[in-house]
């Protein structure tokens, strides 16, 4: 054990510059310290709890997680504190070995998820399930124990109450996110449907993103019927690594993970989501045909 928290303060510590040590961090201003090579350390044990009430019956169990650890208090070389965690959730959903500089003001950030392909392609995107966030907690000498409860996740949107037209407008559709924090950034995607088999969570739109959907159409169809609709969410950028440039480690080993830049796009949420157990029927209206009257005078000539 320890050898793994070594690892891991190293890997914490690998972007500060050499120095002297020091027991504290230095103020660079604007209310942010710089933490210096030999800062003091506080250990950090993080378990891992599920809602299970809350739980969706049919949804499909998660087998990894993600845990951002941030402090805007805290700058190592300039930037601010951020580490991530990934991967198969650890045994006794329990994360130990971890080691932080003393302050106060991390945040802690758990989603768990499970990849899942895209259709039938090779490619995969992770189903982003449970969310969990704490602030506000301090490391002290004498460590801290964070305990994180996942809870579900609420993102929706709805249809106008009365039927469309087939080709019409359906004017502005936004979407109705959950009071407390979430995982999950306003812009969004919005598909159209005509079949009620299309709804599946095989969605992996890489563009269209908007926060509203404005001056949408319904589709154009010969013959009435009914128009559903299914949304894809995306993960919020501040729980992934854009640029490539900082750590992930690996929730149980505590060792780093060779990775890329991330997108967004990959962390995927959908409603309505047959896959978890909902109905299609949650977005759904009347597609009518508009019809043309022709008149036949009566008595015509035969």
């Amino acid at each position: 054990m320890k050898k793994i928290w070594l690892l891991f303060v190293m890997a914490l510590l690998s972007a500060c510059g050499s120095g002297s040590g020091s027991s504290g961090v230095n103020s660079v201003g604007s209310g942010v310290t710089e933490v210096p090579s030999g800062s003091e350390m506080g250990k950090v044990e993080v378990n891992i709890r599920d809602s299970a009430a809350k739980a969706v019956a049919l949804a499909p169990p998660a087998t990894n997680i993600r845990l951002v650890i941030t402090n805007p208090t805290l700058s190592i070389n300039g930037t601010s504190l951020k580490y991530i965690l990934d991967g198969a959730i650890p045994a006794g959903n329990q994360i130990t070995g971890l080691k932080f500089p003393i302050a106060n003001g991390y945040i802690f950030e758990l989603v768990s998820y499970k990849p899942l392909p895209v259709g039938g392609s090779s490619a995969s995107v992770n189903r982003i399930l449970r969310y969990a966030k704490l602030g506000n907690i301090s490391v002290t000498q004498t460590g801290a124990t964070v305990t994180l409860n996942l809870q579900g996740i609420e993102a929706n949107f709805a249809f106008p109450a009365a039927s469309v037209y087939s080709g019409a407008l359906l004017g502005t559709i936004t979407a109705n996110f959950q009071s407390q924090p979430s995982p999950l950034q306003s812009a969004w995607n919005l598909f159209l449907r005509t079949e009620s088999d299309q709804i599946n969570s095989a969605l992996h739109a890489t563009s269209g993103q908007s926060a509203s959907h404005s001056s949408v159409k319904a589709p154009y169809v010969l013959t009435a019927g009914t128009l559903y609709g299914q949304g894809e969410f995306y993960i919020n950028s501040n729980l992934l690594d854009t640029t490539g440039s900082n750590t992930i480690l690996d929730p149980t080993t505590l060792a780093s993970i060779t990775h890329s830049a991330e997108k967004n796009t990959d962390w995927t949420f959908n409603y309505p989501n047959p896959d978890f157990g909902e109905s299609f029927d949650l977005v759904k209206t009347t597609l009518d045909v508009r019809g043309i009257d022709i008149t036949i005078p009566t008595g015509a000539a035969q």
